[in-house]
């Protein structure tokens, strides 16, 4: 019986567990390597929900750091709540809020939906940094927005950078990363050894990530989105062409 593919999966140690099961079911050995690790911060303040209309969360990380810290219960009936993907209304719906979002799979698919057509009263829940786009693009179109934030995100461990070196060595089928902040972790840690990956498919969750990293000679394989099942299929396809070829 021929070895089952490696693939590694660079994901949050915490957040990979379905994303492996789904792999092991394809066949594929999966080997967790997180080059990415979640911090929530502690004494947060709740936020204030006066005078919001809007509410928006981020991911799921967002929603764990707001429930860490926030009693769902607070959070006013009339206020309209929107995760960015089906996993993050999904968590919103656990801790007992309804939400809209499940189709807008990135920043820019929620603007897309008709609620901010107009200006808004908005605040966002996210973690330290990162992108700015829909702070912005809501504040450009004359919404009020404020900013909650919960989490840091963290580079991996000095065991994982190693790992991920010893494995890439192997020649894998393919590494999974999930964000572009994921991908940039990942690239700082083979260091000077980019040939390593230059040689390995890559998915990405979307094609603003590539573009980023267009000029690295990497070969990125674009999956639909950052939703396991989508990173999943599009490394099928990469592994099917890799095959034919």
């Amino acid at each position: 019986m021929a070895p089952k593919p490696t693939v590694i999966v660079t994901r949050p140690a915490a957040q990979a567990g379905h994303l492996l099961e789904l792999l092991a079911d394809e066949g594929f050995a999966a080997v967790s390597v997180p080059m990415l690790r979640i911090e929530f911060l502690e004494n947060v303040h709740a936020p204030d929900f006066g005078g919001l209309d809007t509410l928006i969360f981020i991911s799921t990380n967002a929603v764990a750091a707001f429930a860490q810290s926030v009693d769902a219960r607070a959070v006013p009936q009339g206020l309209r709540v929107f995760g960015i993907g089906q996993q993050t209304v999904n968590a919103l719906g656990h801790l007992g809020l309804s939400a809209d979002g499940a189709d807008a799979l990135t920043t820019e698919g929620l603007l897309q939906l008709s609620w901010f057509s107009r200006p808004r009263s908005v605040l966002i829940v996210k973690g330290e940094g990162g992108r700015q786009t829909l702070a912005d693009t809501l504040r450009q179109g004359g919404s009020r927005v404020g900013v909650w934030e919960g989490y840091r995100r963290l580079g991996p461990d000095a065991c994982h950078q190693t790992q991920l070196c010893d494995l890439l060595v192997a020649s894998p089928a393919a590494v999974l990363t999930q964000s572009g902040e994921t991908l940039a972790n990942v690239i700082e840690a083979v260091g000077g050894h980019l040939a390593l990956l230059q040689k390995v498919p890559i998915i990405v969750p979307s094609q603003r990530v590539a573009d980023v990293y267009q000029d690295a000679r990497l070969n990125l394989v674009v999956a639909r989105s950052a939703l396991d099942k989508d990173m999943v299929a599009a490394l099928k396809r990469a592994v099917k062409g890799a095959r034919r070829e």
